[in-house]
Protein backbone atom coordinates (compact mmCIF):
# COMPACT_ATOMS: atom_id res chain seq x y z
CA UNK A 1 0.00 0.00 0.00
CA UNK A 2 1.42 3.48 -0.49
CA UNK A 3 1.22 6.74 1.07
CA UNK A 4 -1.69 8.02 -1.52
CA UNK A 5 -3.61 5.16 -1.27
CA UNK A 6 -3.86 5.46 2.46
CA UNK A 7 -4.61 9.19 1.74
CA UNK A 8 -7.53 8.21 -0.12
CA UNK A 9 -8.62 5.63 2.12
CA UNK A 10 -8.57 8.06 5.07
CA UNK A 11 -10.14 10.85 2.85
CA UNK A 12 -13.27 8.21 1.80
CA UNK A 13 -14.04 7.08 5.44
CA UNK A 14 -14.04 10.64 7.17
CA UNK A 15 -16.35 12.16 4.35
CA UNK A 16 -18.46 8.79 5.28
CA UNK A 17 -18.53 9.73 9.08
CA UNK A 18 -18.85 13.09 8.73
CA UNK A 19 -22.85 13.50 9.50
CA UNK A 20 -21.91 10.65 12.25
CA UNK A 21 -21.79 12.87 15.48
CA UNK A 22 -24.02 10.92 18.07
CA UNK A 23 -22.94 7.31 17.55
CA UNK A 24 -20.44 5.71 19.59
CA UNK A 25 -19.18 4.74 15.96
CA UNK A 26 -18.23 7.93 15.08
CA UNK A 27 -14.70 9.79 13.30
CA UNK A 28 -14.01 10.48 16.78
CA UNK A 29 -13.82 6.67 17.61
CA UNK A 30 -11.99 6.02 14.57
CA UNK A 31 -9.27 8.25 15.45
CA UNK A 32 -8.53 7.04 18.91
CA UNK A 33 -8.49 3.68 17.70
CA UNK A 34 -5.97 4.58 15.48
CA UNK A 35 -4.01 6.48 17.45
CA UNK A 36 -3.96 3.26 20.46
CA UNK A 37 -3.30 1.38 17.77
CA UNK A 38 -0.19 3.43 16.54
CA UNK A 39 0.71 3.25 20.36
CA UNK A 40 0.76 -0.47 20.09
CA UNK A 41 2.79 -0.55 17.26
CA UNK A 42 5.67 1.32 18.66
CA UNK A 43 4.95 -0.67 22.09
CA UNK A 44 5.33 -4.24 20.48
CA UNK A 45 7.91 -2.77 17.36
CA UNK A 46 5.71 -2.74 14.20
CA UNK A 47 7.16 0.88 13.57
CA UNK A 48 8.20 -0.47 9.85
CA UNK A 49 6.19 2.09 7.26
CA UNK A 50 4.30 -0.48 5.60
CA UNK A 51 3.10 -2.27 8.89
CA UNK A 52 2.05 1.48 9.83
CA UNK A 53 0.22 2.20 6.68
CA UNK A 54 -1.78 -1.07 6.84
CA UNK A 55 -2.52 -0.33 10.24
CA UNK A 56 -3.82 2.72 10.13
CA UNK A 57 -5.98 1.66 6.68
CA UNK A 58 -7.44 -1.00 8.52
CA UNK A 59 -8.22 1.39 12.23
CA UNK A 60 -9.77 3.61 9.47
CA UNK A 61 -12.16 0.80 7.78
CA UNK A 62 -12.69 -1.61 10.38
CA UNK A 63 -16.33 0.37 11.36
CA UNK A 64 -17.11 1.06 7.98
CA UNK A 65 -20.61 -0.18 7.88
CA UNK A 66 -21.77 2.18 11.01
CA UNK A 67 -21.23 5.14 8.04
CA UNK A 68 -25.09 3.40 7.31
CA UNK A 69 -27.05 3.45 9.69
CA UNK A 70 -29.11 0.58 10.26
CA UNK A 71 -31.25 -1.05 13.35
CA UNK A 72 -28.69 -1.63 16.10
CA UNK A 73 -29.05 -5.49 16.54
CA UNK A 74 -28.84 -6.13 12.65
CA UNK A 75 -25.74 -3.96 12.73
CA UNK A 76 -24.09 -5.74 15.59
CA UNK A 77 -24.24 -9.38 13.96
CA UNK A 78 -23.78 -8.17 10.48
CA UNK A 79 -20.67 -5.96 10.82
CA UNK A 80 -18.13 -7.68 9.51
CA UNK A 81 -19.91 -8.49 6.26
CA UNK A 82 -21.25 -5.64 5.44
CA UNK A 83 -17.62 -3.92 6.04
CA UNK A 84 -15.84 -6.45 4.28
CA UNK A 85 -18.06 -5.92 1.08
CA UNK A 86 -18.15 -2.17 1.54
CA UNK A 87 -14.03 -2.41 1.90
CA UNK A 88 -12.74 -5.15 -0.70
CA UNK A 89 -14.08 -3.02 -3.81
CA UNK A 90 -12.82 0.47 -2.12
CA UNK A 91 -9.10 -0.99 -2.15
CA UNK A 92 -9.61 -2.92 -5.70
CA UNK A 93 -11.00 0.35 -7.04
CA UNK A 94 -7.73 2.02 -5.53
CA UNK A 95 -5.43 -0.58 -7.21
CA UNK A 96 -4.10 -1.82 -3.30
CA UNK A 97 -2.33 -5.11 -3.68
CA UNK A 98 -4.39 -7.94 -3.60
CA UNK A 99 -2.19 -9.42 -0.34
CA UNK A 100 -2.82 -6.18 1.34
CA UNK A 101 -6.54 -6.53 0.98
CA UNK A 102 -6.17 -10.05 2.16
CA UNK A 103 -4.59 -8.55 5.70
CA UNK A 104 -7.15 -5.77 6.23
CA UNK A 105 -10.16 -7.85 5.21
CA UNK A 106 -8.70 -10.90 7.41
CA UNK A 107 -8.46 -8.23 10.66
CA UNK A 108 -11.28 -6.76 9.86
CA UNK A 109 -13.06 -9.95 10.21
CA UNK A 110 -12.00 -11.01 13.83
CA UNK A 111 -11.69 -7.26 15.43
CA UNK A 112 -14.83 -8.06 17.16
CA UNK A 113 -16.32 -9.55 19.88
CA UNK A 114 -13.29 -9.01 22.74
CA UNK A 115 -15.92 -7.35 24.71
CA UNK A 116 -18.16 -9.31 25.74
CA UNK A 117 -17.20 -12.56 24.70
CA UNK A 118 -13.42 -12.57 24.97
CA UNK A 119 -13.19 -13.91 21.95
CA UNK A 120 -9.38 -13.06 21.29
CA UNK A 121 -6.96 -13.43 18.95
CA UNK A 122 -3.99 -14.87 20.36
CA UNK A 123 -2.27 -16.62 17.65
CA UNK A 124 -3.45 -14.33 14.90
CA UNK A 125 -1.32 -11.46 12.87
CA UNK A 126 -0.14 -8.59 14.44
CA UNK A 127 -2.35 -6.40 12.13
CA UNK A 128 -5.32 -8.33 13.81
CA UNK A 129 -3.98 -8.38 17.14
CA UNK A 130 -3.32 -4.56 17.34
CA UNK A 131 -7.02 -3.47 16.02
CA UNK A 132 -8.74 -5.42 18.26
CA UNK A 133 -7.24 -4.08 21.63
CA UNK A 134 -7.07 -0.65 19.82
CA UNK A 135 -10.68 -1.19 19.36
CA UNK A 136 -11.46 -2.77 22.98
CA UNK A 137 -9.24 0.04 24.82
CA UNK A 138 -11.81 2.62 23.07
CA UNK A 139 -14.65 0.52 24.56
CA UNK A 140 -14.59 2.07 27.66
CA UNK A 141 -12.75 5.40 27.02
CA UNK A 142 -14.07 8.08 29.10
CA UNK A 143 -15.22 10.12 25.46
CA UNK A 144 -17.08 7.38 24.26
CA UNK A 145 -19.07 6.75 27.79
CA UNK A 146 -20.15 10.27 27.06
CA UNK A 147 -21.57 9.82 23.83
CA UNK A 148 -23.53 7.09 25.58
CA UNK A 149 -24.75 8.86 28.40
CA UNK A 150 -26.00 11.64 25.66
CA UNK A 151 -27.86 9.25 23.47
CA UNK A 152 -29.50 7.79 26.40
CA UNK A 153 -31.03 11.26 27.55
CA UNK A 154 -31.55 12.52 24.63
CA UNK A 155 -34.52 9.24 24.47
CA UNK A 156 -35.13 9.31 27.72
CA UNK A 157 -33.03 6.42 29.04
CA UNK A 158 -31.70 8.35 32.25
CA UNK A 159 -32.73 5.30 33.98
CA UNK A 160 -29.85 3.50 32.64
CA UNK A 161 -27.23 5.95 33.40
CA UNK A 162 -26.13 4.01 37.02
CA UNK A 163 -25.92 0.86 34.77
CA UNK A 164 -23.44 2.43 31.86
CA UNK A 165 -21.41 4.09 34.36
CA UNK A 166 -20.74 0.64 36.16
CA UNK A 167 -20.11 -1.40 33.07
CA UNK A 168 -17.35 1.32 31.98
CA UNK A 169 -15.33 1.07 35.64
CA UNK A 170 -16.42 -2.53 35.67
CA UNK A 171 -14.33 -2.67 31.90
CA UNK A 172 -11.84 -0.25 32.52
CA UNK A 173 -10.70 -1.87 35.81
CA UNK A 174 -10.94 -5.47 33.59
CA UNK A 175 -9.44 -4.49 30.53
CA UNK A 176 -6.42 -7.07 30.77
CA UNK A 177 -9.32 -9.91 30.37
CA UNK A 178 -10.20 -7.99 26.82
CA UNK A 179 -6.79 -7.72 25.15
CA UNK A 180 -4.62 -9.66 23.57
CA UNK A 181 -1.22 -7.89 23.93
CA UNK A 182 0.36 -7.68 27.48
CA UNK A 183 1.48 -3.96 26.24
CA UNK A 184 -1.57 -2.84 25.97
CA UNK A 185 -2.89 -3.34 29.24
CA UNK A 186 -0.39 -1.02 30.98
CA UNK A 187 -1.67 1.62 27.90
CA UNK A 188 -5.16 1.01 28.09
CA UNK A 189 -4.62 2.01 32.44
CA UNK A 190 -3.25 5.72 30.77
CA UNK A 191 -5.90 6.33 28.49
CA UNK A 192 -8.85 5.74 31.20
CA UNK A 193 -6.66 7.82 33.96
CA UNK A 194 -6.21 10.87 31.40
CA UNK A 195 -9.81 11.91 30.96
Amino acid sequence: MTDSQLHAIVSYVTQQFTAQTNSSHNLDHLNRVWQNAHHLAHLTHHTDPQCLRLLKAVCYLHDLSYATPIPLLFQYFTEVRRTNILVTPLLRQLQVPSSDIVQITHAITHHPWSIPFRRLNPHQDYLTQILQDADSIDYFHPLRLRVALQWTAQHYLTFMHPLINWFAKSGQDHIRLFLNLPQAVAYAQTQYSKN
